[in-house]
């Protein structure tokens, strides 16, 4: 799952082989990354709260990790810009 603002600032919540993740990226890296082993079976839940700048991770409704201040699904702030803001103001 992408919690996705642009192409400069997105979290990305999921799992790999054995392991669950979340990741935040800002402004060309990696800045916050939580990981849990897991052992996968059958169906889960993937779910993502929000309250404010607060993010609370959750798997089969049992909380993983809870972040504050998460201000990466914006770009306010940034320096550089949106490509697709950028390329929407070249066809004008």
């Amino acid at each position: 799952m992408t919690l996705y603002y642009d192409e400069n600032t997105y979290i990305k919540f999921g799992v790999t082989n054995n392991q669950i993740f979340v990741t935040e990226y800002v402004d060309n890296a990696y800045v916050r990354t939580e990981k849990k082993d897991f052992s996968f079976e059958g169906r889960v839940l993937f779910r993502v709260e929000t309250d404010g700048l607060n993010r609370t991770f959750l798997l089969n409704n049992k909380i993983l990790w809870r972040w504050t201040d998460v201000t990466s699904i914006c770009s306010e702030g940034l320096t550089k810009g949106n490509v697709l803001q950028e390329q929407l103001m070249e066809c004008t």
